[in-house]
């Protein structure tokens, strides 16, 4: 819905969920951003880089305590 605002809070590319099928992306992020609680950290784990962070800004307890990719250690 806001997603032209995204590029001036430093995004570098924004994905409508709503249009595009995440696992058909072909790519990995640094960090995949999450608005609205649609993801988890599961669903999320194949489109990040090591290392890479999912970030649940509307997420449950679960979503807040997911731990980095490729890492055993909480956030």
């Amino acid at each position: 819905r806001h997603l032209e605002l995204m590029p001036g809070l430093g995004a570098a590319d924004v994905v409508d969920r709503t249009r595009t099928d995440l696992r058909a992306l072909g790519r990995r992020f640094d960090i995949v951003a999450d608005a609205v609680g649609a993801t988890t950290f599961a669903e999320c784990l194949p489109l990040l880089r090591d290392g890479g962070r999912h970030l649940g800004i509307a997420a449950d307890l679960r979503g807040m305590l997911a731990r980095r990719a490729g890492s055993r250690r909480p956030i």
